[in-house]
């Protein structure tokens, strides 16, 4: 996947659809969220990269699809995800609800979108830990279908919903 980010013209774009991904909550910055704990943000290069991207024009999206009842984990990754949005990544929500409604089980799964002719699975555990990813080559229309498709879903952005969680009982705390 790293040649794909490399060598993208015009778009990386991202479906994210997992309530938890185990290979974060394995992470200390995780631990000190649910602990209450101030966390620093530490993907440095991805944020480099997004900064980079978008003074080039390069967009970069990701729609997010979140439970009706943020999970812990939720809550954590829109913490990461304002450092993110304000590096220039556009990042959309939709309901997990209208996602399930929409997307055929077997259609269910994470991907990122080159260019809006490459499409990369990102293979998970059931439990949500990386183990790799692969180019779907058949079917790659159907898969940048669904995601315009989600687009029109798009219920808030990124700072909508830290707004939310700020006015809840779990807040999240900005270094």
């Amino acid at each position: 996947m790293d040649e794909l980010f490399k060598n993208f013209k015009k778009s990386a774009l991202r479906l994210e659809t997992f309530p938890e991904y185990k290979d974060d909550m394995d992470e200390e910055d995780y631990r000190n969220f649910v602990l209450g704990k101030p966390v620093k943000y530490a993907d440095v290069e991805w944020i480099n990269n997004v900064k980079q991207w978008t003074r080039q024009g390069k967009i970069i999206k990701r729609i997010r699809i979140i439970s009706e009842d943020l999970t812990t984990y939720e809550k954590y990754e829109f913490l990461c995800y304002n450092e993110n949005n304000l590096a220039g990544e556009k990042i959309l929500v939709v309901p997990r609800v209208e996602y399930e409604r929409l997307v055929n089980k077997h259609d269910r799964f994470d991907y990122w979108i080159f260019d809006e002719s490459i499409v990369c699975k990102i293979n998970y555990s059931e439990e949500g830990g990386f183990i790799g990813s692969t180019i779907i080559k058949e079917d790659s229309e159907k898969y940048i279908n669904i995601f315009h498709l989600l687009e029109e879903q798009v219920v808030c952005d990124c700072e909508n919903v830290i707004s939310q969680i700020n006015n809840s009982k779990i807040k999240i705390r900005f270094l």
